[in-house]
């Protein structure tokens, strides 16, 4: 049986069914190696408009595989890892977590926050924590009136608050296009442009008519004869298994949810695309 304290109850966040580790009072649980992660729990802090301290949600991931620590507890937000359970408290919940997706057939997961490290001092460091039930040889620390009042209030306000974002990073997106589409006008004049936006692929097209449409190549090969130039733009397609993403989140406690069909690259092994040009002009392409 698991322990008394420890309880997790069926629900969904985040559009995903799990167990979600709930007490009342809870511990906050600092998490260890961000340092290594940094450039993903910035991206977590960024996703809540820079604001520290807004209530996120934890997903509790085994690695048995861990060549370091075989009771390893990895802690993933937002898509991407983030740290992990520090070494002396993921002996205990190794076990925890493990019975209780084998119990419940679900992943585990619970509530969190990011914040600023009183110690950093400036430097751009953040801690993750965690709120966990207690275990048994714990004390509860149970948080005060007016913590709790300020970060209940926070995830009252967090969902207008992401419709705020999003209605901004819509906004940004738009001034973005608009510029884009400007830049492509300057350089390619107006009806280039557009078929660029559109994706489009036409004879006589530029080389860098091509990339502004699909990005850099995967792969170039070039042919240089006498009279001519020949080069070949491959590019790969999606995934289909993880729709170009590199990891699938329904199976973020199995290796990290990586991949396994293009391990973790987001890419299908075949390319989908090759264009081939003639003295840096489009002279036919091949679509699979």
């Amino acid at each position: 049986m698991l322990n008394a304290s420890v309880t997790a109850s069926p629900t969904e966040v985040e559009g995903r069914r799990c167990l979600w580790l709930s007490a009342q009072p809870c511990v906050p649980q600092e998490v260890a190696g961000e340092s290594n992660n940094l450039q993903h729990v910035a991206f977590v802090v960024q996703s809540t408009g820079g604001l520290l301290g807004v209530p996120l949600v934890a997903w509790l991931s085994l690695e048995p595989q861990n060549a370091y620590d075989a009771n390893a507890v990895m802690i993933w937000m937002s898509g991407g890892k983030v740290g992990y359970l520090p070494r002396a408290d993921a002996v205990h919940w190794q076990p925890i977590v493990s019975k209780m997706q084998q119990q419940g057939q679900l992943p585990v997961a619970c509530g969190a926050y990011v914040e600023m490290p009183p110690e950093s001092a400036g430097e751009t460091a953040y801690q993750v924590v965690l709120w966990l039930p207690p275990l048994p040889w714990q004390a509860a620390l149970t948080l005060s009136a007016q913590d709790m009042a300020i970060f209940m209030a926070r995830a009252q306000r967090e969902p207008r608050a992401r419709a705020e974002r999003l209605h901004a990073k819509a906004v940004e997106r738009q001034t973005a296009d608009a510029k884009r589409m400007d830049d492509l006008v300057a350089r390619h004049g107006r009806d280039a442009a557009d078929r660029i936006v559109a994706k489009e692929l036409w004879l006589g097209a530029t080389e860098g008519m091509i990339t502004d449409t699909f990005g850099a190549p995967d792969k170039v090969d070039e042919k240089v004869f006498k009279t001519k130039t020949k080069r070949t733009l491959s590019y790969a397609g999606e995934c289909p298994k993880c729709d170009g993403l590199g990891v699938i989140t329904e199976f973020i406690h199995v290796n990290d949810g990586t991949c396994f069909a293009c391990k973790g690259s987001g890419k299908k092994k075949a390319f989908v695309l090759r264009v081939r040009l003639e003295n840096g002009a489009v002279v036919g392409w091949d679509k699979n």
